[in-house]
């Protein structure tokens, strides 16, 4: 008797790994934020830590400014850059590289963006510096500061951005090899001793770094869910929330914030007389409902069957597209409403920290105007520009 084959399990085909890999290292969208998230991610662990921004500022400026002190000597090294123009540039790369470490270190807030630009400056500072040495070993050994960059960008900005650092290096050994082989009379073989330490430096220790600090991003990512997570219906906890919205202030300006404050009606009879377990899953399917209709805003649950939510929108009417929205999932019609409960909202303009703060507790208060006036099921707030 044959084996019915619809039911045999369906094994992965072996190459799907490298087309997911590929269809990654593809996509343009992940390219134009390459490093956010692993940056912002280590900012804000930083950042948590007593004196940690200083810290932080400290150490990284600290690689550039050093650079002055470890490399001056090769001016007078009989390797180190002929006298001359080449000197001259070989300093103004030196003195260029503390002015780099200075603006780091005195950054009130370094972006992920002025990470780039700190990594990229010093790529091209180093290639600068050494690129006028006067011999084929001292250009080559030169590159292992390389290295040094290239572990702060597996630490702080990803696989992606160390990808390219490691190809950046890759081309520069690849470059200084070449010359030195077609013109200075040196073999592949006589370079070697100097090219395996520095591709070492630059690609293969930086590689089992970014590994080790992924995986820790990862743990620690899962630490973060748990803890800033409600367990039942996989919102924000109140602490995730505030969280979060830290975290969207910060990344993003938008003209419109609704707040909302949601209340489910006789949470309490209904969780006495069906059972805990119906309670559960009616605070779960609340839960669903309010991700699936209103997309990119934040929701958490507060607590028992009290929900809070924030919709950033561009313009007016995308705010009053939330509330439509709210207004319809409160409102029955002809029917039992999506979710049977009272809805506080206000309207922000140019919200901040200060502006939603406010904002929460007038929400709240609006909240309990609905309760009050069941044939209401929503009150609006809606002040105009609110600047707190």
């Amino acid at each position: 008797m044959r084996a019915n084959r619809s039911s045999a399990p369906r094994r992965t085909p072996p190459l799907w790994p490298m087309v997911s890999a590929a269809r990654s290292a593809m996509d343009r969208s992940a390219w134009r934020n390459a490093g956010r998230d692993e940056y912002e991610f280590m900012w804000t662990g930083i950042s948590r830590l007593p004196g940690g921004r200083a810290a932080m500022r400290l150490v990284i400026g600290g690689i550039a400014v050093l650079m002055f002190p470890l490399a001056i000597v090769m001016v007078w090294h009989p390797m180190g850059p002929p006298p001359g123009l080449r000197t001259g540039l070989y300093v103004g790369a030196l003195v260029a590289s503390v002015a780099l470490g200075l603006w780091w270190m005195f950054d009130p807030r370094p972006s992920w963006r002025h990470a780039i630009y700190f990594v990229v400056c010093s790529d091209l500072l180093i290639l600068l510096g050494t690129a006028v040495l006067g011999a084929p070993a001292s250009r080559i050994c030169g590159t292992t500061y390389l290295g040094m960059i290239a572990l702060l960008t597996a630490a702080l900005l990803g696989s992606r951005i160390l990808a390219l650092q490691c190809l950046f290096s890759l081309a520069v050994i690849g470059a200084y090899v070449l010359y030195a082989c077609l013109y200075e009379g040196e073999t592949l073989l006589s370079l070697y001793v100097y090219v395996a330490p520095a591709m070492t430096m630059e690609v293969g220790l930086p590689l089992v770094m970014q590994v080790i600090v992924e995986l820790s991003r990862r743990s620690m990512t899962q630490i973060f869910i748990e803890r800033n997570r409600d367990a039942l219906t996989g919102l924000y906890s109140r602490q995730g929330m505030r969280f979060a919205l830290r975290i969207l202030l910060r990344r993003q300006r938008s003209e419109v914030c609704v707040v909302a404050m949601l209340d489910l009606d006789h949470f309490k009879r209904f969780n006495d007389s069906h059972g805990h377990a119906a309670g559960d899953a009616l605070l779960s399917r609340t839960a669903e409902v309010l991700r699936g209709e209103l997309d990119g805003a934040l929701v958490a649950r507060m607590g028992g069957d009290e929900f809070l939510l924030y919709a950033m929108r561009n313009s007016r009417y995308g705010a009053d597209s939330v509330i439509r929205t709210l207004r319809r999932l409160v409102t029955p019609d002809g029917g039992t409403a999506p979710i049977q409960g009272s809805v506080g909202v206000v309207v922000v303009e140019y919200p901040d920290a200060a502006s939603l703060e406010w904002a929460t507790t007038e929400a709240d208060v609006a909240l309990y105007e609905a309760k009050a006036d069941r044939s209401r099921r929503i009150v609006v707030h809606d002040p105009g520009s609110v600047r707190v």
